[in-house]
């Protein structure tokens, strides 16, 4: 068993055949598949922050015309829209960060690389949700899958973006509902505890 514990009392616990995240006297439980993680309030004010400010850089730089071209290239971006999203995607790489005791760097700038040197995180919002790597992205990196939101995620696994780009089978739309991404399957993921840094 190995317990890490920050500022403010919230635990990450890790055991043998259950992982257990506590904080403020409440216990949830997930499987061997997955570690779950309560983000503290100052840890989703900072998130939030760096949302916002993504999307703030994406106002100035395509103005007015932001959703329509989101809209164009990737579909959709759900009933949260873009704000909600970025918000979001920041805190699931400041739950990765946490768990792998490393800094979120993906704070820094748009290019900056997630986690850590090569860890970038892709989160969703519900358990079904597949990530999704795009054409574009890195090669030679390890990319992290986490679902939930308002500060409380389930850490379901990563794989290498190398391995995802030779799998031409998982390329698609899904039917035309999304962005042509490579759609990786759950029993893909490797578990997070196989992470090295």
């Amino acid at each position: 068993m190995q317990q890490k514990n920050s500022v403010n009392g919230s635990k990450i616990v890790y055991l043998d055949t259950n992982m257990v995240s506590q904080s403020s006297g409440t216990q949830r439980s997930t499987s061997i598949d997955g570690i779950e993680v309560k983000l503290s309030s100052a840890e989703i004010q900072v998130g939030a922050l760096v949302g916002i400010q993504r999307q703030i850089r994406e106002v100035q730089k395509n103005g007015t015309f932001m959703l329509e071209k989101y809209i164009s290239k990737n579909h959709d971006p759900g009933k949260h829209g873009l704000w909600g999203n970025s918000i979001e995607g920041a805190l699931g790489e400041i739950a990765v960060a946490k768990v792998l005791n490393q800094y979120p760097s993906g704070m820094e700038s748009h290019w900056a690389t997630d986690v850590g040197e090569d860890i970038e995180v892709r989160t969703r919002k519900k358990p079904d949700h597949q990530m999704f790597l795009k054409t574009t992205d890195k090669p030679g990196f390890r990319y992290v899958s986490v679902i939930g939101s308002f500060g409380l995620y389930l850490i379901k696994g990563w794989i290498e973006s190398d391995f995802v780009f030779q799998q031409p089978e998982w390329l698609h739309d899904n039917n035309g509902t999304t962005s042509r991404s490579y759609w990786v399957p759950d029993d893909a993921l490797k578990p997070i505890s196989e992470l090295s840094l």
